[in-house]
């Protein structure tokens, strides 16, 4: 999951940096103050522009790194309560401690 955080970060470096410190975008683009502007013909490594709907691949790499991470962590904390019984009413517990008088 880091390593697509990082691979689309690079990407969206990579656009920007060999356009001349802008990010070229296909469609509506930003103020004119902004790091976008419109692509035109002469920009380099268009594939990696903002095409999307105004998403990159590099964005694309970014968001779904996170949303990997985030998922990988709740399947994480989820399969951790039930090996460790978390998931247990109170009910049952004492039952238990019950049982063993």
């Amino acid at each position: 999951m880091t390593f697509f955080v990082f691979l689309g970060a690079a990407c969206n470096a990579v656009a920007t940096i060999t356009n001349g410190g802008k990010m070229p975008v296909l469609g509506k683009y930003g103020s004119p103050v902004s790091v976008w502007r419109a692509a035109r013909t002469g920009d380099h490594v268009l594939i990696l522009c903002d095409r999307f709907g105004g998403f990159s691949i590099g964005d694309v790499l970014i968001g779904g790194g996170f949303i990997l991470g985030i998922g990988l962590w709740s399947w994480k904390l989820k399969t951790r309560r039930v090996l460790s019984g978390g998931g247990q009413d109170h009910e049952s517990n004492a039952v238990k401690q019950t049982a063993a008088w």
